[in-house]
């Protein structure tokens, strides 16, 4: 059976859509990196003053996001996604084996230099566990999804990555009481 002309559309919509996501998530992790840490610009690691910044390891992650996305859509060397991918995988591990282990590796922050208006965070120099996790999430996603493989369980993980993401996103905006969605 061949594919209709309008299945053909909303798959090229989807494929448009899921570059332009890849891009905005490069271009996130690198604004904030570059603006953020590396100019020292506080505004671009916290959009609000008084509440948690993105941290560098966070801003790189986004960055091999977004490279690993936009390499398999646009048909660049499976290796470059292949690569990207991992290592947004290798940083969201690292950071859950030293909330596990109760210390800090500090490339990020011996290279950038820790920020000294940290707030509202338990571990300065790392991003919250759970944006560790999914980080983690991501990278095998994108793995499964560059290699062509078991297609829900990368929805499932990717599902799971949207709905963590999106509590967080709602406390971090001011609604306190989806903060306490963890102890339960």
């Amino acid at each position: 059976m061949e594919p209709t002309a309008g299945a053909d559309r909303i798959v090229r919509s989807y494929q448009v859509a899921a570059q332009i996501i890849g891009w905005f998530t490069l271009g996130v992790g690198f604004t904030v990196l570059v603006m953020g840490w590396w100019l020292d610009f506080a505004v671009v690691r916290s959009l609000l003053p008084g509440t948690v910044s993105m941290k560098a390891n966070a801003a790189v992650a986004f960055i091999f996001i977004g490279i690993s996305l936009i390499s398999y859509l646009r048909s660049w060397p499976t290796l470059v996604a292949l690569v990207s991918a991992g290592l947004c995988f290798v940083i969201g591990v690292v950071t859950c084996v030293e909330y596990a282990l109760g210390v800090g590796v500090t490339v990020f922050d011996s290279l950038l230099g820790a920020s000294p208006d940290e707030v509202l965070t338990p571990s300065a120099g790392r991003p919250a566990l759970v944006a560790a996790i999914c980080f983690v999430l991501i990278g095998v996603a994108l793995v499964l999804l560059i290699t062509r493989r078991w297609c829900w369980v990368r929805q499932g993980l990717g599902a799971i990555v949207i709905v963590s993401a999106s509590v967080i996103l709602l406390a971090y905006i001011g609604l306190d009481r989806l903060a306490d969605f963890g102890r339960f």
